[in-house]
């Protein structure tokens, strides 16, 4: 994405910014959605979107800062780590640690039968969620 905002607007620096921290965020929701339509493997699918969100908390305010102030040499954003990472934690970090909560809690309350049958009419509303945000 670096590559094609500087080939394309090389001469609009904010959306060249916009363009390269686009290609910085992973979209980890449409996984969970283009696995469900393909019927795929579902534990697998959430091992490796936990992966990716992880990888997500820990790495998208280094490299944004590195590929927008380092390698794009761009001052006109005032891009820097602190509120960066915490923009991150707050929409990527809350709504991990609500899942994690969500499936402890519910799973704690109504044991892994019930669950399964939570998650079999809340799975659903989920990808539902993901679609509408």
């Amino acid at each position: 994405m670096l590559g094609i905002a500087w080939a394309t607007l090389p001469d609009l620096p904010t959306y060249r910014t916009g363009v390269i921290m686009v290609g910085l965020a992973r979209c980890i929701a449409m996984v969970m959605i283009w696995n469900t339509l393909a019927g795929g493997d579902t534990d697998l699918c959430a091992i490796l979107v936990l992966i990716n969100s992880i990888l997500q908390l820990i790495l998208f305010s280094p490299m944004s800062v590195f590929f927008i102030r380092v390698i794009s040499h761009d001052d006109t954003l005032e891009l820097s780590y602190g509120p960066t990472a915490i923009a991150v934690l707050i929409y990527l970090g809350i709504p991990l640690a609500a899942g994690f909560v969500t499936r402890f809690a519910v799973m704690g309350v109504l044991g892994k039968n019930g669950f399964a049958k939570f998650m079999k009419y809340f799975g659903p509303l989920a990808l539902l969620g993901l679609l509408y945000t």
